[in-house]
């Protein structure tokens, strides 16, 4: 009995050895993804920094969405102003000649 826990404990480490020799899965392969974020720890780092950047500003991601598609829409508001004001001086010019 002890024999064979040890034979299946060996395997299980020469398994391993060779996974991380070849790349798949092992430290190698974690430290990889964490490095280019994939559900590594910088990538949890950055996302509760936004979360915090949110809740300082005392509005959360989806108020910050919204409050830039409002900026947006006043900045095409003041264009459409600006471009019928044109339009009615350019109208008044030509009536006076």
């Amino acid at each position: 009995m002890g024999e064979e826990k040890r034979g299946r404990e060996e395997e299980k480490k020469n398994g391993r050895e060779e996974e991380e020799k070849n790349g798949k899965g092992g430290r190698r392969e974690r430290e990889e993804e964490e490095k280019n974020g994939k559900g590594g720890r910088r990538e949890r780092e950055e996302e509760e920094k936004r979360e915090r950047m949110g809740e300082r500003e005392g509005e959360g991601r989806i108020e910050k969405w919204k409050g830039r598609k409002k900026r947006e829409g006043e900045e095409e508001n003041r264009e459409r102003m600006g471009e019928e004001k044109r339009r009615k001086k350019k109208k008044r010019r030509m009536e006076r000649r």
